[in-house]
C-alpha cells in the first residue's frame, strides 16, 4: 500500500509540474456506520445512524491521504488557515463526525501556545487544530441531499418499480432473494427494499460475523444486485439534474471565481453520502458508460476530486476529475464527457450551464415542491396594486383629512407652550454632546 501511495505522489508531482493546482474540491462518503434503513418509496431514512470507531479511522486515513497528496506539491500545509479551506457537511451524525475525523487527518494535532503577558499562557486542548464545519437543516439541504422532499422523483421511482426493466430484474433475482430470506430469517426480501438487505449483510461482512452463512458467490450476487438498484435510483434517467445539479453548479461557480481572482480558497470539502456522489456523477454524465466502475455503490470513505489547474505555459485553466473508491483502491483519473482531455474550464462551465437544475428555484420547479419554505420564497406571486371603491375612497379621504387637522392643532399648541417662548423662566437652555464631553464624568463604570 505504501509503494502504491509513493508511486501516486511521484506521478502527481510530474503531472502538476506544468499544470499548477489552483483549487481542489473533495467530496467524501462518510465512514463505516451503524445499521441504516431506507424507505424505498420516498428515499427517506430511519433513525440517524452513527459513525463507528472503524468509520472514524477510515475518515482519518482519508484526510491523511489528501494531506499527503497536496502537501507533496506544496499546495496545502499541515497548519490550518481559515483562508485555505471551507468545510460543508450534511446534517447527520455520521457525516458530521466523518468530517471531524477527516479534518484530524488533514490537519494533524500540533503544539499551539498563546502567551498573553497580562492574562497568562493558553494552549489548544489536546493540540487539536479546530476547523469549523458548516451545515444546514436536512430539509433545506438541496446541495447535498437534493433527492429528498421531491414529489416528482417519488413519482418517477414508483414508475420505475412498475417498469418492465425492474420486473425483469425481479424475475432474474427471485432465486437469490429466496435464499436470502432463509439466511437472514425474514419473510420477504423485495427488490425495492434490497438496499436494506445489502446493508445488513454488508455490515456483518465488515465485522466478520460469519453466522449468516452466506457464500462468496452469493455475496457477489448481492453486491451486483444492490449496485444495479441503487445506480438506477440515482441515474440520469431517473433524477436528471435534480439531485446533483446544484452541487455541480457550486463547483463550477467556485472554479470561475478562482480563475477571475475573486476567491483564494484552496480546498472545498464536502462530507456527504453515496447518493450525493451517484447524483453528481449522473448529472455530469460521468457514469454514462454501461460498464463504468462509477456505477458501483461507493465504499465507505470514498473520495471524489475535482481540481482546477492552470497551465503554466499558456495560462489557461483546465478541470480534472478523479475518484478513489474507498481506502484500498487507487486514485483514478477519469475523463469528463462532453469535454476534450484536458477539459478546459470554459467547456466545464458550459457543460454545467446546460443542466436544467442549477439553483433552488429550478429545483423547486423540477420537483413540483410548493410546501418547502425555500420554494415558497422563490414562487411568490407578483404583488397586485390595491384597489379602492368610490365610496371607500370618500370615507378614506375624510379620515385622513381629520387626522391631519388634529396633528396640526396639536403641533401648534406644543410650539406655543414649550418651544417658541424666548424669554424669562420659560426659556430652556439646549444641551448637547459638546457639554457632556466637557463635564467631569463619574469615572469608569
Amino acid at each position: 500500500m505504501e509503494k502504491v501511495l509513493i508511486f501516486i505522489l511521484a506521478l502527481s508531482s510530474t503531472v502538476y509540474a506544468e499544470l499548477q493546482l489552483q483549487q481542489a474540491v473533495v467530496i467524501s462518503r462518510h465512514g463505516s456506520r451503524t445499521l441504516l434503513t431506507k424507505d424505498h418509496k420516498t428515499f427517506e431514512e430511519g433513525a440517524d445512524s452513527q459513525l463507528t470507531i472503524r468509520g472514524m479511522e477510515q475518515m482519518f486515513k482519508a484526510g491523511t491521504f489528501v494531506q499527503s497528496l497536496y502537501q507533496n506539491i506544496s499546495f496545502l500545509t499541515d497548519v490550518y488557515s481559515p483562508l485555505d479551506i471551507y468545510v460543508r457537511s450534511s446534517d447527520y451524525s455520521r457525516t458530521l463526525n466523518s468530517a471531524l475525523s477527516f479534518l484530524l487527518g488533514l490537519y494533524p494535532p500540533r503544539k499551539q501556545i498563546l502567551n498573553v503577558s497580562y492574562a497568562g499562557v493558553f494552549s489548544a486542548p489536546y493540540n487539536i487544530q479546530q476547523v469549523p464545519i458548516h451545515t444546514v437543516a436536512v430539509q433545506d439541504d438541496q446541495l447535498l441531499r437534493g433527492w429528498l422532499a421531491c414529489p416528482e422523483l417519488n413519482k418517477k421511482l414508483d414508475k420505475f418499480y412498475k417498469s418492465s426493466k425492474f420486473q425483469k430484474k425481479e424475475s432474474e433475482s427471485a432465486e437469490l432473494r429466496k435464499q436470502l430470506e432463509s439466511i437472514i430469517g425474514i419473510a420477504k426480501v423485495g427488490l425495492e427494499d434490497f438496499y436494506n438487505v445489502y446493508d445488513y449483510i454488508h455490515l456483518h461482512q465488515l465485522y466478520n460475523h460469519t453466522y449468516l452463512n452466506i457464500t462468496d458467490e452469493q455475496w457477489r450476487k448481492v453486491v451486483y444486485l444492490a449496485d444495479w438498484v441503487e445506480y438506477n435510483k440515482y441515474s440520469k434517467e431517473m433524477t436528471g439534474d435534480i439531485s446533483g445539479g446544484i452541487l455541480a453548479n457550486e463547483i463550477s461557480s467556485s472554479f470561475s471565481k478562482v480563475a477571475s481572482k475573486k476567491s483564494k480558497t484552496k480546498l472545498l470539502y464536502y462530507s456527504a453520502h453515496y447518493p450525493t456522489i451517484f447524483s453528481l456523477f449522473s448529472a455530469l454524465g460521468l457514469n454514462e458508460a454501461a460498464n463504468s466502475p462509477l456505477r458501483r455503490i461507493p465504499y465507505y470513505a470514498s473520495l471524489v476530486f475535482f481540481e482546477l489547474l492552470r497551465d503554466s505555459i499558456n495560462g489557461k485553466f483546465v478541470v480534472q476529475f478523479s475518484f478513489k473508491n474507498g481506502l484500498e483502491e487507487p486514485l483514478t483519473k477519469y475523463s469528463i464527457p462532453g469535454c476534450e482531455d484536458p477539459c478546459s474550464l470554459d467547456q466545464f462551465v458550459e457543460l454545467v450551464n446546460s443542466l436544467a437544475v442549477r439553483d433552488i428555484e429550478s429545483w423547486c420547479h423540477a420537483c413540483g415542491n410548493t410546501e418547502l419554505s425555500r420554494c415558497q420564497v422563490t414562487q411568490c406571486p407578483a404583488a397586485r396594486e390595491p384597489t379602492v371603491s368610490g365610496t371607500g375612497g370618500f370615507f378614506l379621504g375624510v379620515f385622513v383629512t381629520l387626522l391631519i387637522s388634529i396633528f396640526i392643532a396639536a403641533l401648534w399648541y406644543f410650539c406655543l407652550r414649550k418651544r417658541c417662548i424666548v424669554a424669562g423662566s420659560g426659556s430652556r437652555h439646549r444641551r448637547g454632546l459638546a457639554h457632556m464631553e466637557n463635564e467631569p464624568g463619574p469615572g469608569v463604570i
